[in-house]
C-alpha cells in the first residue's frame, strides 16, 4: 500500500472491510492464499481490462473485444 494512502481519512477501515468481506471457509493458511488469489485476479483483469480500454482509444474495437470487455467488467464486480 502507498504511504499517500494512510492520509487519506478512513482508508484503514476501507480495507479492513473490503478484506474481511472476502468470505472463504477453512483453515487460516488457506483463507489466506484463497484471499491473495482473488486479490491477484482482480489486479489481472484490471491489467486486461486497461489494456482493451487503450486500444479502444486508438481504433475501434472488434465484436470479441467489446464482449470480453463487458464480461471483465462483470467479473471484476462479482468479485
Amino acid at each position: 500500500m502507498l504511504k499517500c494512502w494512510k492520509d487519506i481519512p478512513g482508508c484503514h477501515q476501507f480495507v479492513r472491510d473490503k478484506w474481511t468481506a472476502l468470505q472463504i471457509d477453512g483453515w487460516g493458511g488457506f483463507v489466506l492464499k484463497e484471499k491473495f488469489k482473488l486479490i491477484s485476479r482482480i489486479d489481472s483483469l484490471k491489467a486486461r481490462f486497461s489494456a482493451l480500454e487503450g486500444k479502444g482509444e486508438d481504433e475501434d474495437l472488434s465484436e470479441a473485444e467489446l464482449e470480453e470487455l463487458h464480461r471483465i467488467s462483470s467479473d471484476i464486480h462479482s468479485l
